[in-house]
């Protein structure tokens, strides 16, 4: 993308948005601002501009009586000489801003004038380091000094695209140390973590981010910072801060609008745990009791909290049944599993599950995105393999299919790694609409049906006990192309 833009000193101490989409997938932007004139040329236009301010800036103190004699001399030699302070520079800047409104970086022209920035994993002085969430972004340009009758300028965007292949990513999204009351210190914590096979992990302690200091380079998985603000009408976890948030909210009725200003300042993620777990006198807090909650500034949910067994299983049921309902409403919130790791028993219970995500690398950012956006399937044991057709496009979990609402829909669907017999079921707007028993485990099937009006995800249970899950994934969307 390349856009030029005339400014003139009418516009000067204004802001002008230039948005641009990044596409998924992006591993770097690369950015050249500049603009015409740089310098003004020392001539009587730029002497009369200097003499203007001059004279109104020695109005602004030459009253003033406690000033001494010989500093109203020497300031009067240098108002006198107005060539001076030439030559004038026109100053234009911009700064970077992500799809959430987040800063991003800021450019300074002295050092980049005329040079090609780059923002990515390795960013240039004034941005930070990041990873590249898709969705529109926001150039501002800052017009500090436009002096010239016309300055015209021009920002040039490319986007470069990761040529790493994605890949699934077993996680655990909710887990505690002694920092807060969890048995265990972080090391010991992410050591059973890795025993079980996870790749990355988040550490969200209650309502302190004392812990965060003990993540190192060196722990055998990715760990992710983040907190559960743990309030008295319910937790919400954060997963990527990079400081504390305060969680201290006062009512139910709060919409958790200034909470979520602050996640989404950190580019981070919000979601809400185990929101039917009975609260007090059973569980403190711990049960979802906001009435006006934004929910759709909220990212993900979870939907298989601990083991899907006992109690659990009406509170899972709940909680996947409110996400149903939130879906049907046009809320895109993502279902995700935690085991809420307290003690290492809860890494071991076989009816508890993984969060998988798809993504490039574990990079925190491109793990969250990938959350965002829907690339999840939640899993005790078995491997999802999905994809869906409607018309000439091929889509997967967290995509939206354009196509007619009388076309039919193809999906082609499979399991590996099972070690039980399992029944499919395909969820279409919240109401099963097919549902088969699994032939083979290690094949794929192929369902038609007719397209949803809204989503459809697909999930597994066990043959023997339907209603306990082994594996849930996340919708596909449907618009009308």
């Amino acid at each position: 993308m390349k856009k030029e833009i005339i400014f003139t000193p009418e516009q000067m101490n204004t802001f002008t948005n230039i948005p641009f989409d990044v596409p998924a997938n992006t591993r770097e932007l690369r950015i050249l601002f500049s603009y015409d004139p740089h310098w003004l040329e020392k001539d009587d236009f730029s002497a009369g501009l200097v003499k203007a301010k001059l004279d109104e800036f020695t109005d602004g103190f030459i009253g003033e009586r406690k000033l001494p004699e010989s500093v109203r001399r020497k300031w009067e030699s240098y108002r006198q000489r107005p060539e001076v302070f030439l030559p004038l520079r026109n100053q234009l800047k911009f700064s970077l801003y992500g799809p959430k409104g987040e800063f991003r970086g800021r450019w300074d022209s002295p050092q980049y004038f005329n040079e090609w920035v780059t923002i990515g994993p390795v960013s240039s002085r004034g941005f930070f380091s990041q990873f590249l969430p898709e969705g529109q972004w926001t150039a501002e340009i800052e017009t500090h000094g436009v002096f010239s009758p016309e300055v015209v300028a021009s920002i040039e965007i490319e986007t470069v695209q990761s040529q790493r292949k994605k890949r699934w990513y077993a996680g655990e999204l909710h887990s505690h140390t002694n920092h807060s009351d969890g048995d265990y210190d972080l090391v010991t914590v992410v050591n059973h973590a890795h025993n079980i096979g996870l790749d990355f992990m988040v550490l969200t302690d209650h309502n302190t981010t004392s812990a965060l200091a003990d993540i190192k380079s060196d722990l055998p998985i990715k760990v992710i910072r983040g907190l559960e603000l743990s309030s008295y009408f319910g937790h919400l976890v954060v997963s990527g801060i990079s400081h504390y948030i305060d969680w201290r909210v006062q009512s139910n009725k709060d919409t958790l609008d200034s909470v979520l200003d602050e996640v989404d300042k950190q580019g981070a993620l919000a979601t809400i745990a185990h929101p039917f777990v009975p609260g007090p006198p059973i569980c403190c807090g711990c049960e979802w009791e906001y009435t006006n909650a934004n929910i759709s500034r909220i990212d993900a949910m979870e939907i298989w909290s601990g083991p899907w067994e006992g109690a659990k299983t009406l509170h899972n049921w709940r909680a996947l049944l409110w996400w149903d309902e939130l879906l049907n409403q046009g809320h895109r919130i993502t279902g995700v599993a935690a085991r809420d790791v307290h003690n290492k028993e809860r890494f071991y219970n076989p009816n508890s599950a993984n969060t998988y995500v798809l993504a490039s690398s574990l990079e925190t950012g491109e793990l969250l995105d990938g959350i965002k956006q829907g690339r999840v399937f939640l899993s005790s044991g078995p491997q999802l393999e999905l994809e869906a057709a409607c018309g000439k496009g091929v889509y997967a979990m967290g995509d939206t299919i354009p196509c007619s609402n009388d076309s039919k829909v193809e999906l082609t669907v499979g399991v590996t790694e099972a070690e039980e017999p399992l029944v499919l079921q395909v969820v279409a707007d919240g109401e099963v609409v097919h549902e088969s028993k699994v032939e083979s485990l290690a094949g794929k099937e192929t369902v038609t049906l007719a397209r949803p009006q809204r989503w459809l995800r697909v999930q597994y249970v066990r043959e023997t006990l339907r209603d306990q899950f082994v594996l849930i994934g996340n919708p596909i969307y449907f618009v009308t192309g």
